[in-house]
């Protein structure tokens, strides 16, 4: 009886992990979707874009029902046929919500990644005089896990269960590299397993390996103070030509004011496609510098579209406010 009974467990356990392997990602996400998009920020644009849909749609179905006012600065009814005059401000709207979402899990995974970089030079610094002192891979782990606050814990309770199964240290240190898409982790890894094949101490690898990755990380610490020096001249230049662009468009509002019986310097249409013209101008440049600055920053040009999207919308409340464009 007692066997049946430990039978059926046993197929009860069995049954369960054969449907959390076939269902287990679904259940994952559907419970909660964070982690998958934090892990793969490239497919968050789809939340961003059932954002836009929706904001849209409540504009537009609020459109027929009575007018709206688009505009601090000049209220006006909204429609389809007006919206053409605020295609600047719709475009920066529709960017700003599409890229939030990306904005948000790129920037919380670049901060996991720089943090677990940060910290784990000295996990591996601590592991490689535990097992000089004597003790085995297995035992410093275990040693290394009794702290209640350490960050690796969980990793190091899981890289000490999958060694007790066979798994050598460096794969599991690359399988953590993987998990949190860490090539530094992962450089670190291979440096362990070409010295140890090469017949060298575990202990020596170790602290290689740790060195490898601190002179890393400084490295990186200073390639980005050095970035930041650029990427603040880059932002001066841009908003020293948003203010003298203001400033222009301005005077020849002035001109034209006074002058509009003359035609010397052209019809008033003239500089309004012409302030229309510098806006969107103003606008494609600092799309593309926000993406620049993202790639001095931190070497990856999708970090960069938190400053595309700032400024962009500085651009459009800029003339919003000192212009008449979008008057």
């Amino acid at each position: 009886m007692k066997e049946s009974n430990a039978f059926d467990t046993e197929s009860s356990v069995l049954k369960k992990m054969k449907k959390r392997d076939k269902h287990g990602f679904w259940l994952d996400f559907f419970k909660n979707p964070s982690p998958f998009f934090e892990n793969n920020p490239k497919y968050s644009p789809v939340i961003g874009l059932i954002l836009v849909i929706l904001l849209f749609s409540i504009l537009a179905l609020v459109s027929f029902l009575e007018p709206v006012s688009v505009s601090a600065f000049a209220p006006v009814s909204f429609s389809f046929e007006t919206a053409a005059q605020y295609l600047e401000i719709l475009v920066t709207v529709f960017l700003a919500v599409l890229f939030l979402p990306l904005i948000y899990f790129e920037e919380k995974r670049r901060k996991k990644i720089d943090f677990v970089e940060e910290r784990i030079p000295g996990f591996l610094r601590d592991l490689s005089a535990l097992v000089e002192n004597g003790l085995t891979v297995q035992e410093a782990l275990r040693d290394l896990s009794n702290p209640p606050n350490n960050f690796f814990l969980k990793e190091i309770q899981l890289m000490g269960f999958k060694m007790r199964s066979g798994i050598p240290f460096e794969k599991c240190l690359d399988d953590f590299g993987k998990r949190y898409h860490s090539k530094l982790i992962r450089r670190a890894a291979s440096v362990i397993d070409i010295a140890e094949k090469s017949g060298g101490q575990m202990s020596l690898s170790v602290s290689s390996a740790a060195f490898d990755l601190q002179e890393f990380v400084n490295a990186q610490k200073e390639r980005a103070s050095r970035q930041n020096t650029y990427g603040a001249i880059l932002f001066l230049s841009f908003f020293i030509f948003l203010g003298v662009s203001i400033l222009l468009i301005r005077q020849f509002n002035s001109m034209y004011s006074a002058a509009e019986s003359s035609s010397i310097f052209g019809s008033p249409e003239s500089v309004s496609d012409m302030s229309v013209l510098i806006c969107r101008l103003l606008l494609i440049q600092a799309f593309f510098l926000g993406l620049t600055a993202g790639k001095f920053k931190t070497g990856v040009m999708v970090t960069g579209l938190k400053y595309t999207v700032l400024l962009m919308v500085v651009v459009c409340v800029s003339f919003a406010a000192g212009t008449n464009v979008f008057r």
